[in-house]
Protein backbone atom coordinates (compact mmCIF):
# COMPACT_ATOMS: atom_id res chain seq x y z
CA UNK A 1 0.00 0.00 0.00
CA UNK A 2 2.92 2.36 0.70
CA UNK A 3 4.82 1.56 -2.13
CA UNK A 4 1.38 2.54 -4.29
CA UNK A 5 0.43 5.48 -2.43
CA UNK A 6 4.36 6.72 -3.08
CA UNK A 7 4.17 6.01 -6.75
CA UNK A 8 0.40 8.23 -6.91
CA UNK A 9 1.75 11.23 -4.81
CA UNK A 10 5.06 10.94 -7.30
CA UNK A 11 2.53 10.91 -10.41
CA UNK A 12 0.39 13.53 -9.15
CA UNK A 13 3.54 15.59 -8.33
CA UNK A 14 4.45 15.05 -11.61
CA UNK A 15 1.45 15.95 -13.03
CA UNK A 16 0.83 19.53 -11.21
CA UNK A 17 4.65 20.36 -11.95
CA UNK A 18 3.86 19.18 -15.82
CA UNK A 19 0.66 21.46 -15.61
CA UNK A 20 2.53 24.58 -14.05
CA UNK A 21 4.90 24.41 -16.66
CA UNK A 22 2.28 24.25 -19.24
CA UNK A 23 0.57 27.17 -17.94
CA UNK A 24 3.50 29.36 -17.44
CA UNK A 25 4.47 28.69 -21.15
CA UNK A 26 1.31 30.41 -22.44
CA UNK A 27 1.53 33.71 -20.43
CA UNK A 28 1.64 36.54 -22.97
CA UNK A 29 4.79 38.72 -22.45
CA UNK A 30 5.02 41.04 -25.01
CA UNK A 31 1.93 43.02 -24.85
CA UNK A 32 2.85 45.31 -22.07
CA UNK A 33 5.53 47.72 -23.85
CA UNK A 34 2.84 48.07 -26.80
CA UNK A 35 -0.07 49.31 -24.71
CA UNK A 36 1.83 51.42 -22.92
CA UNK A 37 3.48 52.88 -26.21
CA UNK A 38 -0.53 53.09 -27.08
CA UNK A 39 -1.14 55.06 -24.20
CA UNK A 40 1.39 57.24 -24.72
CA UNK A 41 0.85 58.14 -28.10
CA UNK A 42 -2.82 58.67 -27.11
CA UNK A 43 -1.75 60.83 -24.72
CA UNK A 44 0.38 63.02 -26.70
CA UNK A 45 -2.11 62.98 -29.57
CA UNK A 46 -5.13 64.88 -27.08
CA UNK A 47 -1.99 66.79 -25.44
CA UNK A 48 -1.69 68.43 -29.02
CA UNK A 49 -5.25 68.81 -29.54
CA UNK A 50 -5.49 70.38 -26.62
CA UNK A 51 -2.71 72.74 -27.60
CA UNK A 52 -3.84 73.82 -31.01
CA UNK A 53 -6.87 74.72 -29.01
CA UNK A 54 -5.50 77.11 -27.42
CA UNK A 55 -3.14 78.73 -29.86
CA UNK A 56 -5.86 78.90 -32.31
CA UNK A 57 -7.81 80.82 -29.88
CA UNK A 58 -4.72 83.13 -28.73
CA UNK A 59 -4.55 83.62 -32.52
CA UNK A 60 -8.01 84.74 -32.85
CA UNK A 61 -7.52 87.29 -30.06
CA UNK A 62 -4.21 88.86 -31.26
CA UNK A 63 -5.64 89.29 -35.03
CA UNK A 64 -9.02 90.77 -33.37
CA UNK A 65 -6.72 93.28 -31.49
CA UNK A 66 -4.74 94.24 -34.54
CA UNK A 67 -7.78 94.51 -36.38
CA UNK A 68 -8.64 96.77 -33.85
CA UNK A 69 -5.41 98.36 -33.64
CA UNK A 70 -5.52 99.51 -37.64
CA UNK A 71 -9.11 100.77 -37.17
CA UNK A 72 -7.91 103.24 -34.64
CA UNK A 73 -4.48 104.07 -36.01
CA UNK A 74 -6.57 104.86 -38.84
CA UNK A 75 -8.95 107.36 -37.02
CA UNK A 76 -6.38 108.88 -35.34
CA UNK A 77 -4.46 109.54 -38.68
CA UNK A 78 -7.74 111.00 -40.49
CA UNK A 79 -8.46 113.14 -37.51
CA UNK A 80 -4.73 114.43 -37.20
CA UNK A 81 -4.63 115.05 -40.67
CA UNK A 82 -7.81 117.59 -40.37
CA UNK A 83 -6.23 118.75 -37.22
CA UNK A 84 -2.35 119.76 -39.13
CA UNK A 85 -4.57 121.33 -41.73
CA UNK A 86 -6.72 123.75 -39.42
CA UNK A 87 -3.62 124.30 -37.64
CA UNK A 88 -1.61 125.18 -41.03
CA UNK A 89 -4.82 127.43 -41.96
CA UNK A 90 -4.83 129.05 -38.68
CA UNK A 91 -1.27 130.17 -38.45
CA UNK A 92 -1.25 131.65 -41.94
CA UNK A 93 -3.98 133.69 -41.55
CA UNK A 94 -2.28 135.42 -38.50
CA UNK A 95 1.33 135.37 -40.38
CA UNK A 96 1.91 139.04 -40.91
CA UNK A 97 4.90 137.72 -43.59
CA UNK A 98 2.23 135.48 -45.45
CA UNK A 99 -0.60 138.34 -45.82
CA UNK A 100 2.31 140.56 -47.17
CA UNK A 101 3.41 137.73 -49.67
CA UNK A 102 -0.38 136.61 -50.59
CA UNK A 103 -0.91 140.58 -50.92
CA UNK A 104 1.49 140.95 -53.05
CA UNK A 105 0.82 138.58 -55.47
CA UNK A 106 -2.76 139.43 -55.68
CA UNK A 107 -1.96 143.13 -56.92
CA UNK A 108 0.31 141.27 -59.41
CA UNK A 109 -2.24 138.60 -60.44
CA UNK A 110 -4.64 141.87 -61.07
CA UNK A 111 -2.12 143.94 -63.30
CA UNK A 112 -1.81 141.06 -65.32
CA UNK A 113 -5.33 141.08 -66.45
CA UNK A 114 -4.23 143.54 -69.43
CA UNK A 115 -1.96 140.40 -70.97
CA UNK A 116 1.19 141.52 -69.65
CA UNK A 117 2.19 139.05 -66.97
CA UNK A 118 3.54 141.05 -64.05
CA UNK A 119 5.10 137.64 -62.06
CA UNK A 120 7.04 136.91 -64.92
CA UNK A 121 8.32 140.67 -65.91
CA UNK A 122 9.32 141.00 -61.94
CA UNK A 123 11.23 137.47 -62.23
CA UNK A 124 13.11 138.34 -65.73
CA UNK A 125 13.02 142.03 -63.86
CA UNK A 126 15.29 140.80 -61.25
CA UNK A 127 17.85 138.54 -62.51
CA UNK A 128 18.58 140.89 -65.32
CA UNK A 129 19.54 144.03 -62.79
CA UNK A 130 20.89 141.51 -60.68
CA UNK A 131 23.58 140.22 -64.05
CA UNK A 132 23.98 144.06 -64.59
CA UNK A 133 25.18 145.07 -61.16
CA UNK A 134 27.37 141.98 -61.37
CA UNK A 135 28.59 142.55 -64.41
CA UNK A 136 29.94 146.62 -62.60
CA UNK A 137 26.60 148.70 -63.53
CA UNK A 138 25.11 151.02 -60.91
CA UNK A 139 22.79 149.72 -58.95
CA UNK A 140 19.83 150.96 -59.32
CA UNK A 141 17.72 152.77 -56.83
CA UNK A 142 14.57 150.45 -56.61
CA UNK A 143 16.63 146.87 -56.98
CA UNK A 144 15.91 146.67 -53.04
CA UNK A 145 12.11 146.82 -53.85
CA UNK A 146 12.62 144.29 -56.68
CA UNK A 147 14.38 142.09 -54.35
CA UNK A 148 11.66 142.46 -51.76
CA UNK A 149 8.67 141.61 -54.28
CA UNK A 150 10.52 138.87 -55.91
CA UNK A 151 10.81 137.39 -52.42
CA UNK A 152 7.24 137.54 -51.19
CA UNK A 153 6.30 136.43 -54.43
CA UNK A 154 8.53 133.19 -54.51
CA UNK A 155 7.63 132.71 -50.90
CA UNK A 156 3.99 132.84 -51.72
CA UNK A 157 4.74 129.94 -54.04
CA UNK A 158 7.17 127.56 -52.11
CA UNK A 159 4.22 127.96 -50.13
CA UNK A 160 2.13 126.68 -52.93
CA UNK A 161 4.22 123.98 -53.38
CA UNK A 162 4.56 123.12 -49.60
CA UNK A 163 0.60 122.66 -49.36
CA UNK A 164 1.01 119.97 -52.56
CA UNK A 165 3.52 117.67 -50.88
CA UNK A 166 2.18 117.74 -47.78
CA UNK A 167 -0.87 117.02 -49.22
CA UNK A 168 0.21 113.95 -51.64
CA UNK A 169 2.67 112.84 -48.50
CA UNK A 170 -0.69 112.14 -46.42
CA UNK A 171 0.31 114.73 -43.83
CA UNK A 172 -2.71 117.46 -43.94
CA UNK A 173 -6.53 116.61 -45.19
CA UNK A 174 -7.00 117.42 -48.74
CA UNK A 175 -10.38 118.42 -48.37
CA UNK A 176 -9.78 120.83 -45.62
CA UNK A 177 -7.38 123.29 -47.96
CA UNK A 178 -9.60 122.37 -50.77
CA UNK A 179 -12.59 124.18 -49.05
CA UNK A 180 -10.33 127.19 -47.68
CA UNK A 181 -7.79 127.56 -51.14
CA UNK A 182 -8.87 125.94 -53.84
CA UNK A 183 -10.17 129.05 -56.04
CA UNK A 184 -6.92 131.30 -55.26
CA UNK A 185 -4.62 128.38 -55.45
CA UNK A 186 -5.79 127.44 -59.36
CA UNK A 187 -6.22 130.97 -60.12
CA UNK A 188 -2.89 132.04 -58.67
CA UNK A 189 -0.60 129.26 -59.90
CA UNK A 190 -2.22 129.21 -63.61
CA UNK A 191 -1.09 133.25 -63.87
CA UNK A 192 2.39 132.38 -62.55
CA UNK A 193 2.93 130.00 -64.78
CA UNK A 194 5.15 131.67 -67.20
CA UNK A 195 7.13 133.31 -64.39
CA UNK A 196 7.43 129.51 -63.00
CA UNK A 197 8.78 128.78 -66.52
CA UNK A 198 10.92 131.25 -66.57
CA UNK A 199 12.89 130.06 -63.48
CA UNK A 200 12.90 126.69 -64.04
CA UNK A 201 14.82 127.84 -67.31
CA UNK A 202 17.03 130.23 -65.52
CA UNK A 203 17.45 127.76 -62.68
CA UNK A 204 17.62 124.55 -65.45
CA UNK A 205 15.62 122.80 -62.51
CA UNK A 206 12.17 121.00 -64.36
CA UNK A 207 11.21 120.80 -60.82
CA UNK A 208 10.76 123.56 -59.66
CA UNK A 209 7.12 124.33 -58.59
CA UNK A 210 6.21 121.03 -60.30
CA UNK A 211 3.54 119.72 -57.36
CA UNK A 212 2.31 123.04 -56.73
CA UNK A 213 0.95 122.76 -60.80
CA UNK A 214 0.09 119.58 -60.10
CA UNK A 215 -2.13 120.09 -57.56
CA UNK A 216 -3.58 123.22 -59.65
CA UNK A 217 -4.47 121.10 -62.33
CA UNK A 218 -6.03 118.20 -60.30
CA UNK A 219 -8.05 120.55 -58.21
CA UNK A 220 -9.62 121.95 -61.57
CA UNK A 221 -11.45 118.95 -61.33
CA UNK A 222 -12.32 119.07 -64.59
CA UNK A 223 -13.75 122.35 -64.67
CA UNK A 224 -10.43 122.71 -67.07
CA UNK A 225 -9.41 121.38 -70.01
CA UNK A 226 -5.75 120.11 -70.07
CA UNK A 227 -4.73 122.82 -72.83
CA UNK A 228 -7.34 125.51 -71.76
CA UNK A 229 -5.59 125.63 -68.39
CA UNK A 230 -2.39 126.47 -69.84
CA UNK A 231 -1.61 127.02 -73.92
CA UNK A 232 1.68 125.64 -73.19
CA UNK A 233 1.35 122.32 -74.68
CA UNK A 234 4.76 120.65 -73.54
CA UNK A 235 5.59 120.06 -69.70
CA UNK A 236 2.02 121.52 -68.50
CA UNK A 237 0.10 119.64 -70.42
CA UNK A 238 1.61 116.61 -69.53
CA UNK A 239 1.22 117.50 -65.16
CA UNK A 240 -2.17 118.23 -66.30
CA UNK A 241 -2.66 114.79 -67.66
CA UNK A 242 -1.13 112.99 -65.05
CA UNK A 243 -3.46 115.19 -62.10
CA UNK A 244 -6.58 113.86 -64.18
CA UNK A 245 -5.68 110.32 -64.31
CA UNK A 246 -4.64 110.89 -60.14
CA UNK A 247 -7.22 112.86 -58.81
CA UNK A 248 -6.18 113.84 -55.51
CA UNK A 249 -4.30 110.83 -55.15
CA UNK A 250 -2.51 110.80 -51.71
CA UNK A 251 1.09 109.20 -53.15
CA UNK A 252 3.24 107.56 -50.42
CA UNK A 253 6.17 109.49 -51.77
CA UNK A 254 7.27 111.85 -54.43
CA UNK A 255 9.21 110.28 -57.27
CA UNK A 256 11.80 112.66 -56.78
CA UNK A 257 13.90 113.93 -54.13
CA UNK A 258 15.40 117.30 -55.47
CA UNK A 259 14.66 120.24 -53.85
CA UNK A 260 11.49 122.16 -55.73
CA UNK A 261 11.58 125.32 -54.15
CA UNK A 262 13.64 128.18 -54.53
CA UNK A 263 15.68 130.80 -52.55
Amino acid sequence: MTGASDQSQKDIVALLENGLSVSVERVPTDWLPLAITLAIGIATIGLIWWQLRIANAQLKTALNSVYVSILANNQITSAQRRLAAADFIMKLETDAEYLKARREFAILREQSRDGTNKIEELFKTRYEEQKKVSDGAEQPEDLADIEDAYQRVVNYLNLLEHMSIQIQRGAYDEESLRLWHRGAYIRNVKVALKGIRYLRERNNRSAVFEQAEFLAHAWADGSEECGGFDNNTGRSQKLCEEAKDKLRLLLSDLEQDLPSTIE
